[in-house]
C-alpha cells in the first residue's frame, strides 16, 4: 500500500564508524517529522516526532523487527 507526500515515513538510524549521535528533522505539509539517537554504554538511545495524521515505521539497526507508530513523541533504547 502506497502513502501519498510524507503520510507514512520510514526511520531507520544508519549507525557506523566512530559516529555516536545524529538528528535530523523535516518540516513535512503535515508538521515536524524529527529523529535522534545516541550512543551510551552500549545503548541506542532513539528520539521520533510524528506529526498528526501521519505515521511511521521504525526499523532499528541489529532488529529484526519494526515499529510501526502514529502520531506523537517516542524515545526507545535499544541494546546493541
Amino acid at each position: 500500500e502506497e502513502n501519498p507526500g510524507f503520510k507514512n515515513v520510514f526511520i531507520k538510524p544508519s549507525i557506523c564508524g566512530d559516529l555516536t549521535f545524529a538528528s535530523a528533522d523535516y518540516k513535512s505539509v503535515y508538521g515536524k517529522i524529527s529523529s535522534s539517537w545516541k550512543i551510551i554504554n552500549g545503548d541506542l538511545h532513539l528520539d521520533v516526532e510524528i506529526p498528526a495524521n501521519t505515521t511511521a515505521t521504525v526499523i532499528v539497526p541489529g532488529s529484526n523487527g519494526k515499529k510501526e507508530l502514529g502520531s506523537g513523541n517516542y524515545n526507545f533504547t535499544f541494546e546493541l
